[in-house]
């Protein structure tokens, strides 16, 4: 069931798997507050029902802003996560090199600065994300 879809990010959840999918948004030209207001929702979303698993979908993302603006908040995003009941958040990276570079930057600052209180995993595609959020991970494929 879509639970948001502001054409930035879309929230989607299974209440099936009691995963919550999000599609990654393409930010190109976005202003900071509009991010902002997604993430915002994204929060609001997981604290609301209760999300334990998150799969992120960042595989066709495209980011074309500055980074000293978008960083900021993708590290804060980070930090509010950290205070939600998340237990595991599947992400499958983005297909741009660059792009998965500052990703990873911004991961390993985040994990630097606190302490996640849940486990992180990246994966190839959506069915092996799945297959690990929900415990059911023979054959999955993991990046890293």
């Amino acid at each position: 069931m879509i639970l948001h879809n502001d054409g930035l990010i879309e929230l989607r959840y299974d209440i099936k798997t009691d995963v919550l999918f999000v599609r990654w948004p393409d930010v190109n030209g976005t202003p900071a507050s509009a991010i902002a207001y997604s993430f915002k929702k994204l929060l609001d979303t997981i604290n609301y029902y209760n999300i334990t698993k998150l799969l992120l979908n960042s595989k066709h993302t495209k980011v074309d802003v500055d980074n000293e603006a978008y960083k900021p908040l993708t590290l804060q995003l980070g930090k509010d996560l950290a205070g939600t009941r998340l237990q595991k958040i599947a992400r499958i990276p983005s297909e741009l090199a660059l792009r998965e570079s500052k990703a990873q930057e911004s991961i390993k600052e985040l994990k630097s600065t606190i302490a996640l209180s849940f486990i992180t995993k990246e994966f190839a595609d959506e069915a092996s994300a799945l297959a690990w959020l929900t415990g059911n991970e023979a054959g999955s494929s993991a990046v890293r």
